[in-house]
């Protein structure tokens, strides 16, 4: 493998028996443009790289709480583990033995501004009460040392009501070919127990365009997307559905309802 710089080849070597090569470039990057290329008898690769060359962390900080959503004027609890890192390596960081706790509503409203304590296994926990009149929103906390931002975590504060049933939809063929009817079987039932039935359902069917997925040996294509503009058409590519029908209808005595879609085709 050769590494070049400015066009110049600035450094090579050889791959170990695991494919790996280290190397150590002891010279200024002024241009952010590294070419890297790998042969052998049989294989050619080429890699370039454009952008600044930063150096890794030296610490790596994971935050969690005990749940994705909450209420105005409920608990929230967390936790979170602070570790020195080298490359992929994890240890206890002595160094550090408190940090900066702070959270916030739709990044406006700060509504905790503390300090939590890691204890010998460089981890910290702790509680906050949300306010009643909090307003719902992106909850975000965060945690800094000496004004260095360490790591997050975003939860959602709403006004909900927990769901009393799920509802299921279970069509009748896996695959279908534009064109062939389908059937799928929706069914309702409650989390307590039983199902809901002689409810009123609305149904809303799509058709999105589908395409094979290649994975044997070579780069071959198999859709219709022009290479040139490939982010925008497969960004947009969700945009393609084609309607196939909607409806209403009423559940029987077993939280069932059939639709029936005689025409798959748009």
């Amino acid at each position: 493998m050769t590494i070049y710089h400015r066009g110049e080849a600035v450094a090579s070597g050889s791959t170990n028996s695991e494919g790996i090569l280290n190397i150590v470039l002891d010279m200024p990057l002024v241009d952010n443009f590294i070419t890297i290329t790998g042969e052998s008898d049989t294989h050619f690769g080429l890699y370039y790289n454009a952008s600044q060359p930063g150096s890794l962390p030296d610490r790596d900080l994971y935050v969690y709480t005990d749940r994705p959503i909450y209420r105005p004027d409920e608990t929230v609890y967390y936790r979170g583990v602070l570790r020195a890192r080298d490359d992929t390596d994890f240890s206890l960081l002595n160094s550090i033995e408190t940090l900066d706790i702070f959270a916030e509503i739709n990044y406006e409203r700060r509504i905790l501004e503390s300090t939590v304590t890691l204890n010998e296994f460089g981890t910290f926990s702790g509680e906050f009460i949300l306010e009643a009149d909090v307003p719902i929103g992106n909850l975000r906390i965060w945690l800094e040392k000496d004004g260095v931002y360490q790591g997050e975590i975003n939860a959602q504060v709403a006004e909900f009501r927990v769901p009393e049933f799920s509802v299921t939809v279970t069509p009748a063929q896996d695959e279908v070919i534009a064109g062939d009817a389908i059937r799928a079987v929706v069914n309702g039932n409650f989390f307590s127990g039983g199902a809901v039935s002689n409810a009123t359902i609305s149904w809303y069917a799509q058709a999105f365009q589908t395409f094979f997925n290649y994975t044997g040996e070579g780069r071959y294509s198999f859709s219709e997307i022009n290479q040139p503009y490939i982010y925008y058409d497969t960004f947009y590519q969700g945009y393609n559905a084609r309607y196939l029908g909607d409806g209403q209808g009423i559940t029987d005595s077993s939280g069932n309802f059939i639709i029936d879609l005689e025409n798959t085709i748009p």
